[in-house]
């Protein structure tokens, strides 16, 4: 893929990521959208954004998972699991001595991570129709072993479905998830609970010995922690005499804030299967619309969206864009309004110098020229994208 074609998606999306700000710089009172305000608040989202993950870093259901002991794989409770998940892919990684180690079922039963006389590891403590796992974990990661706290981890399998049956690549059955519930107790508090949905492909000829192949089609996940919230976050592909689609939606919030992040992008195309897996899928065209809402100040919310066809990530144009907004405030008389051929046709770099962008004051700019202006320079730019 060329170099400048990397920014297919950066290069529009970053539209909407700068909007998101506690202190955006608000554009003219009621007036149109320039140039200027959009630049302003692509520079003002950067410094927000960065505030956002630095106060992730800090959730403390994340400093548990990250405190989850992943060493003494031999007592892991995924371990023989693992092993037939890497042999329906890759058959001849796993040591001959190893397979026999294998199985197909999910695991389950309570464990406890455990370090005494020397030795450490996931020890059983009891049956279970869930998955349970304890441990202890450094409270506070930049000094370690100063303050430990407990963590408890449990996968509820079968919360809302049995689980199914499905034919790994390499004929074997394999017992996977359909409907999990997973929680989680780090601190003696509440930092998880979230809900996952899965489908699995199956056609004739394919999985016809379970209840479809190691290849799931859907993925919808709910829940909350801490920090975020999800609601029907995940993907669906779809195969009929339509054609193929694949596409993604879903919503992510932030709870303590009320900043909210909706989504929902599909892409048609042409999926080929070989063998019942999916080999490939070449796309073709679709849409994308976001939102982003809950901002505070004047710019309460921005929404961002376009569509594309003639998609080819190898050609001088990589897709011709139409229908492009970015809208603040719902306030259509206030849009910025882009379309035209997305590539790189003078050569120099930078994405963009047909793909048109109109401020809602009268004036336009071209993609490419709006990425250089916001680099400093096309120099720096190109340094950015380490152009070969």
């Amino acid at each position: 893929m060329k170099a400048s074609n990397r920014l297919l998606y950066p290069a529009l999306a970053t539209a909407l990521l700068a909007a998101c700000s506690d202190q955006v710089v608000t554009p003219t009172q009621g007036g149109p959208l320039s140039q200027q305000d959009v630049s302003e608040m692509m520079t003002d989202m950067s410094a927000e954004l960065e505030t956002i993950l630095e106060r992730a870093a800090q959730d403390k259901g994340l400093i548990a998972l990250q405190g989850l002991p992943h060493d003494s794989a031999m007592s892991n409770p995924f371990f023989g699991y693992t092993l037939t998940l890497m042999q329906a892919e890759h058959p001849r990684r796993v040591p001959r001595a190893l397979r026999a180690l294998a199985d197909t079922e999910l695991p389950r039963g309570v464990y406890t991570y455990t370090q005494s006389d020397g030795s450490e590891g996931w020890v059983f403590q009891e049956a279970s129709d869930d998955l349970t796992l304890n441990w202890s974990y450094d409270a506070d990661p930049i000094t370690p072993k100063v303050e430990t706290e407990e963590a408890s981890a449990t996968f509820d399998w079968d919360a809302q479905s049995p689980t199914a049956e499905a034919e790994t690549p390499t004929g074997e059955t394999l017992e996977v998830p359909t409907s999990t519930t997973f929680t989680m107790v780090a601190g003696g508090e509440s930092v998880a609970d979230v809900d996952t949905s899965l489908t699995y492909y199956q056609a004739p000829g394919c999985g016809d010995q379970a209840d479809g192949i190691l290849e799931p089609t859907s993925l919808t996940v709910n829940g909350s922690g801490s920090l975020l919230s999800l609601e029907n976050v995940g993907y669906t592909v779809t195969e009929d005499d339509m054609g193929d689609t694949v596409s993604t939606q879903g919503r992510i919030a932030l709870t303590d804030k009320n900043i909210a992040l909706d989504w929902n992008i599909s892409v048609a195309g042409e999926l080929i299967r070989e063998d019942c897996y999916t080999s490939d899928f070449v796309p073709e065209s679709g849409t994308v619309a976001t939102e982003l809402s809950g901002l505070p100040g004047e710019t309460s919310s921005v929404a961002f969206g376009f569509t594309f066809d003639a998609f080819d990530p190898e050609a001088d144009v990589v897709a011709e864009i139409s229908g492009g907004s970015l809208v603040v405030n719902d306030d259509q008389s206030r849009a910025v309004t882009f379309d035209g051929p997305l590539g790189d046709q003078d050569a120099d770099g930078i994405p963009g110098d047909e793909l048109t962008i109109r401020f809602a004051d009268g004036s336009s700019t071209t993609l490419e020229q709006l990425l250089a202006d916001l680099s400093g320079s096309a120099r720096t730019l190109r340094q950015f994208l380490k152009r070969p």
